[in-house]
């Protein structure tokens, strides 16, 4: 599922995560690290669920980080999470159905046993 999400333009490349950064499954082009970016999401994700916590507020559903060289896209799927890596000059408004697509796929597989 992952590679094929990997096939639309800009994207370049996908990571199935646990809540706290452990790797499930990975799909990174060569040029990203995966336990740099696992890291990354995970210390992200895990510092803005506390915030949104202490908040009062609902859960995270979607986060997107915009860097320089590139765009990272964070999808709550609750038990794990769908981090999509694109570049920078990606249109997330046409890229975001593919990604929303998988998502729900991958919430259909069920409950993640790490």
């Amino acid at each position: 599922m992952l590679k094929k999400l990997n096939e639309t333009p800009g994207i370049k490349g996908s990571i199935v995560l646990t809540p706290d950064g452990i790797v499930v499954t990975s799909e990174l082009s060569s040029e990203l690290d995966e336990d740099t970016t696992a890291a990354l999401v995970g210390n992200v994700v895990t510092r803005t669920m506390a915030l949104l916590d202490s908040g009062e507020y609902s859960a995270m559903r979607r986060m997107i980080l915009t860097a320089t060289r590139g765009k990272i896209v964070i999808e709550n799927l609750e038990n794990c999470l769908l981090v999509v890596v694109t570049n920078q000059f990606t249109n997330l408004d046409v890229t975001m159905l593919e990604i929303s697509s998988a998502a729900k796929l991958i919430r259909k597989l069920g409950t993640i046993s790490v």
